[in-house]
């Protein structure tokens, strides 16, 4: 940008880190930066920055004009395009509109962009039709059999799914991504000890990923290793999390491992931790009820059985929730 301060792609790189930052106007300012403002590239960075300020309609309009005036030759290219951008925010319903309009659907390109759109609405078994063909024109492709695995998991066909991660395995041994494929497919099945190797070479690869450890510390508890899981689960803790999901249940697990080791002093901090993110107040309760009921606290549990009781929208599922508490400590 410095011998070249209008340039279009580096320009448009700063704007998306900065969508990606929640930094619009910062993005903003750098698409006006641009100099060339016919250039496709700016157009979808337009689209882009509309669709994070969540202006649907307006992105779909400036899209559908921008389209009409390209040349017929390249409109099949930026039918993929747009429908690319709209995967990326995971709005599907309007890329599949948008590959609604194409001619060229025994492309491989549009087959394999049909199959993820297919996968985020949640229709996998036409997803895992159109994967099984782009399989049979390219079966080294080690991206179209994670991407079957992945499809086959939701279906819980697991045995599918741990078979089709093998096969990218073997086109590519440390591929992260086949390799978490196979380890969910076996923790599913209660493979347990087979999964913990697949999330340790997982965890390997990828040092930073708070969700590898968390999953490999679950399958740690699940055969019973507890301070084991402790150490991954703290390990996970300190590690920026990509999701605020992943650290609720990292702290829900910890209480758990925590309770197991008899430290309930800890389990509690855990679940105080997990409180302070206002997500999930009931489940908490009742998670914090049975861990108390578990370290034989039987009247502090009642306590906080009562608090969920007395906060809950959905008294039965509380009830029930209880009992079940209840019954597995032997009360």
């Amino acid at each position: 940008l410095n011998i070249h301060p209008g340039a279009t792609l580096p320009l448009v790189f700063k704007a998306r880190q900065a969508i990606m930052l929640k930094e619009i106007e910062k993005a903003e300012e750098y698409a006006n930066d641009i100099y060339n403002k016919d250039d496709p590239d700016y157009k979808y960075l337009i689209a882009e920055i509309l669709i994070a300020q969540n202006k649907i309609s307006e992105a779909e309009n400036f899209l559908k004009e921008y389209y009409s005036e390209i040349q017929p030759e390249e409109q099949e290219d930026f039918i993929l395009d747009a429908a690319n951008i709209y995967i990326d925010y995971g709005l599907d319903e309007n890329a599949l509109e948008w590959m609604s309009l194409s001619k060229t659907t025994n492309n491989p390109e549009y087959k394999e962009l049909l199959a993820r759109i297919l996968f985020g609405i949640g229709n996998f078994d036409e997803c895992i039709k159109i994967f099984n063909e782009l399989i049979d024109l390219n079966p080294y492709n080690k991206k179209y059999w994670v991407a079957l695995s992945s499809a086959q998991f939701m279906l819980e066909d697991y045995n599918a799914s741990i078979t089709s991660s093998e096969y990218a395995i073997a086109i590519a041994p440390n591929d992260a991504e086949a390799i978490m494929s196979k380890a969910s497919g076996l923790y599913k099945l209660e493979n347990y000890e087979e999964a913990l190797e697949y999330y340790k070479k997982y965890c390997s690869l990828m040092q930073d990923d708070e969700f590898g450890e968390l999953q490999l510390a679950s399958c740690l508890i699940n055969l019973g290793m507890y301070e084991e899981a402790i150490s991954h689960l703290e390990n996970a803790k300190s590690i920026p999390p990509k999701d605020s999901q992943n650290t609720l249940q990292i702290l829900k697990e910890l209480a758990f491992a925590y309770s197991a080791t008899k430290d309930i002093g800890k389990a509690m901090e855990c679940l105080e931790d997990a409180m302070k993110s206002d997500s999930d107040h009931i489940d908490l309760l009742l998670l914090k009820g049975h861990l108390l009921l578990e370290n034989n606290k039987k009247e502090e549990a009642n306590v906080i059985f009562k608090k969920a009781i007395n906060e809950c929208q959905d008294i039965i599922y509380v009830l029930i929730r209880i009992i079940v508490s209840l019954y597995d400590n032997k009360y």
